[in-house]
């Protein structure tokens, strides 16, 4: 009697066979597929579930994710009123004063006193002055009238004197004020001789 399984037909040749086979291939690949997927090989982060850590621990990746927060932009104005900027404002650079020039010290002693040599810048004749209180006068050695004196009363700065000569007499008067640095004099002399007049500038001579 032959034996059945060296016939010449295979169990895989026979469709209920194939059928089985494939029936079993699938439950198998089925199998494994949800072991994959249940241990996270497969389908997922490849981050175990929380459900499998130890000890109850936490799923680090899911919390992170959970912890994440989601900024949105909202392109819409709002009705809150923002501050302009301002325009940086260029530094104010400090106005220089015009320059003054330096005033000369005014020498009151010299003002107040008419003491001293003054010369005529008319005709050159030179003048010895003399001041004391009110009264002031002054003498000079002339080439025509010779020997002169000018003497009067000074008021402020004003003076009115008259001019005697030994050879003439009183010939006229002079008017004087005095500059306020105490080194000019200036007034008009009037001619009792012939009535005219004259300008007449002292400079007071360093000593």
């Amino acid at each position: 009697m032959q034996d059945p399984r060296h016939n010449g037909h295979s169990f895989w040749t026979t469709l209920p066979g194939i059928l089985t086979a494939l029936a079993t291939l699938i439950t198998a690949v089925g199998g494994i597929l949800g072991t994959l997927v249940a241990t996270g090989l497969i389908g997922g982060n490849g981050t175990p579930a929380s459900a499998d850590l130890p000890n109850g621990q936490t799923n680090p990746t899911a919390t992170a994710q959970a912890d994440r927060t989601v900024i949105t932009f909202d392109p819409r104005p709002t009705d809150t009123p923002t501050q302009a900027t301002q325009p940086p404002v260029a530094p104010t650079l400090p106005v220089a004063s015009n320059p003054t020039e330096p005033v000369a010290p005014v020498d009151n002693a010299a003002r107040e006193n008419i003491t001293g040599l003054w010369i005529d810048t008319g005709d050159g004749q030179e003048y010895d002055g003399f001041q004391q209180g009110n009264q002031v006068s002054f003498t000079t050695l002339h080439p025509v009238f010779g020997f002169a004196n000018l003497s009067g009363i000074r008021s402020g700065n004003d003076m009115t004197l008259l001019l005697d000569t030994s050879s003439l007499g009183v010939v006229g008067e002079v008017s004087l004020t005095i500059s306020e640095d105490g080194q000019e004099m200036e007034g008009v002399f009037e001619s009792f001789v012939d009535g005219t007049s004259d300008d007449v500038l002292l400079v007071r001579l360093p000593e």
